[in-house]
């Protein structure tokens, strides 16, 4: 199975699929942001190697948007104002914000949207969700980061959430370290260009 989008690896540091998702900005606190997922191929392929469908639905997903070459850029009503809802959500969770209630009520509009998306089946040993209606709606592509963010924000982990600590990057990620006292969203990345900063601020004043 060929990927939609050729020679591109996403970096999934934040330990949830819904911070990920949020994560698609590179450089998010910067003048140099760079969108990740510009295009239905791209947020395809993301959605694959992120892992919210099981393999035996990924056939399906890239069917849809090689059955539509047509739909090329994302819409910004759909996916990117979803992305950008959840990041202002969680952002302000990780600076102990409440998020106002109307963007609150707007978000909530893609968690029930996305309910009439979910279907339960029967398997082998049990019963599992599954996400339908693949050829008829561009939709479910990002509608499991509505149901996996509002699964977290009813969620323990909640209070794990936290914000990259270097300028310029604002990436999240779920706490999980013994101390909970993670700073970086990746410390070979910004945990390193951090080090570095303050390595050459300390050579500079003492020279």
């Amino acid at each position: 199975m060929s990927a939609l989008v050729k020679d591109i690896h996403f970096q999934f540091v934040a330990g949830h699929p819904c911070l990920d998702f949020a994560n698609t900005v590179d450089n998010r606190g910067s003048a140099n942001a760079t969108e990740l997922i510009p295009t239905y191929a791209h947020l395809a392929e993301f959605a694959k190697q992120c892992g919210v469908f099981p393999p035996d639905e990924i056939n399906e997903i890239e069917s849809l948007v090689r059955g539509a070459p047509q739909v090329a850029e994302l819409e910004p009503a759909g996916p990117i104002r979803l992305r950008e809802l959840i990041y202002e959500i969680f952002s302000g969770v990780a600076h102990n914000k409440a998020p106002a209630p109307a963007r609150l009520a707007q978000f909530n509009q893609f968690v029930k949207e996305a309910v009439h998306y979910r279907t339960l089946v029967a398997q082998e040993n049990g019963f599992r969700w599954k996400w339908v209606d693949y050829k008829r709606e561009f939709k479910v592509l990002w509608f499991p980061f509505a149901w996996e963010a509002a699964n977290l924000l009813a969620s323990d982990d909640l209070k794990f959430v936290r914000e990259c600590a270097s300028p310029g990057c604002a990436w999240l990620f779920l706490d999980k370290s013994k101390s909970h006292s993670r700073r970086w969203c990746d410390m070979k990345v910004c945990g390193n260009r951090s080090k570095a900063r303050k390595f050459y601020q300390r050579s500079k004043a003492q020279g």
